[in-house]
């Protein structure tokens, strides 16, 4: 069984592979026996440190082909996680290892369907087809998060006409502090 471990694994690139077509840090397992424990956590946290608080994950399986994916993901505050839905996926299981976080679901129009917040230990499941988004609410976020594979990129994802383009700075602001409001009035 591969173990990663606190011997910087993921820094040093022992026993994983850095994905280096991937938009965050991105590493792939190089075997299918995986263990994850909180070394490994408070390595991804460092790895994220030291490249300036980014987004990093750890894919458990070997590659972007694998037929079932799962990642564990750290993703920060300042992050902008454009709302989308799948066209091929058939739905996707988050589990919070760490932070707080709310997951919102729109329908086409872009009207909330489902706004839970989520806490150390919870775990939401949603379906294929459903516009969505993730807010960390507290500065960052660790979460598992399996769906079925393979990882089909852009041919898979389908973005919400009605939400800020990437590059648009500030309709972002204005759009996560909209949402964030509306999350806290839960």
């Amino acid at each position: 069984m591969l173990m990663l471990r606190i011997s910087r694994d993921l820094l040093n690139q022992k026993n994983v592979v850095k994905d280096k077509k991937a938009k965050s840090l991105s590493f792939f397992c190089v075997e299918g026996q995986v263990f994850i424990n909180n070394e490994i956590i408070n390595e991804l946290k460092e790895v994220s440190r030291l490249h300036n608080d980014a987004n990093c994950r750890v894919c458990l399986h070997t590659s972007p082909e694998s037929l079932h994916q799962d990642m564990v993901i750290l993703e920060t505050k300042a992050s902008y996680l454009r709302p989308h839905k799948h066209i091929y996926a058939s739905g996707e299981t988050f589990h919070l290892i760490e932070g707080e976080m709310a997951i919102l679901t729109f329908d086409d129009k872009g009207n909330i369907i489902d706004s839970p917040r989520l806490q150390k230990g919870d775990l939401y499941r949603m379906t294929n087809g459903v516009f969505h988004a993730l807010f960390p609410l507290t500065n960052y976020i660790i979460y598992h998060e399996s769906k079925v594979g393979p990882f089909l990129g852009q041919k898979d994802n389908i973005y919400a006409d009605w939400s800020p383009q990437n590059d648009d700075l500030d309709g972002i602001k204005i759009y996560k502090k909209n949402h964030i409001e509306i999350i806290n009035r839960g």
